[in-house]
């Protein structure tokens, strides 16, 4: 219940929020501080590679579905973290933890106002980017490097497409390391 409570809470935060050209977004600035007081609910989250319960938990399936939309909407990203575990709702390297120790950060890099859309209901989450197209498509790529004992290796880039579909750029926005999430036994406390 929490959990759901504080995904529809950050989705209205960040609802309807207009970027003008060059304008900068920050999640930590629109969706507020993650307390009681703000109305957030405790919930379980990922803290060093294993879950908790802490104040805010599941904001950051927000996040990371409004990084997926920003990169696919063409912004620029000027800051995005991976957790700590890989996530179940978006694929490893495109995930956007966000704390009180870090944010997730882009800009309107197009010469026309873009406005977020987010809307949470029903147990969907659905974030949106809108705005007039540049005449370029942008598509976000995971790309699995290894999964073993160690952890998951991954890489995200972005893709850029002319208007014809010819692609025309793949940059890498990340490299992370997720940790295994602990085994049932060695999530046991002696």
């Amino acid at each position: 219940m929490g959990r759901a409570h504080n995904i529809e809470l950050a989705a209205e935060r960040i609802d309807g929020i207009v970027l003008e050209p060059k304008g900068v977004f920050s999640f930590n600035a629109a969706a507020g501080e993650r307390t009681r007081e703000k109305g957030f609910e405790e919930a379980p989250v990922i803290e060093r590679g294993e879950y908790a319960l802490g104040i805010g938990g599941g904001v950051c399936q927000v996040s990371s579905t409004l990084f997926a939309a920003a990169l696919e909407g063409g912004m620029r990203i000027l800051e995005s973290h991976p957790h700590s575990l890989a996530v179940s709702y978006l694929p490893p390297s495109l995930d956007a933890m966000v704390s009180a120790w870090s944010d997730l950060k882009f800009m309107n890099a197009g010469t026309y106002p873009v406005r977020i859309g987010a809307r949470a209901e029903g147990g969907e989450l659905t974030v949106s980017i809108f705005g007039t197209g540049e005449g370029l498509l942008y598509r976000a790529e995971s790309v699995l490097l290894s999964e073993g004992e160690r952890g998951i290796v991954s890489e995200s880039f972005l893709l850029v497409f002319a208007e014809g579909g010819e692609l025309i750029a793949r940059t890498r926005i990340r490299r992370d390391i997720y940790a295994l999430p602990p085994t049932p036994e060695e999530g046991k406390k002696p």
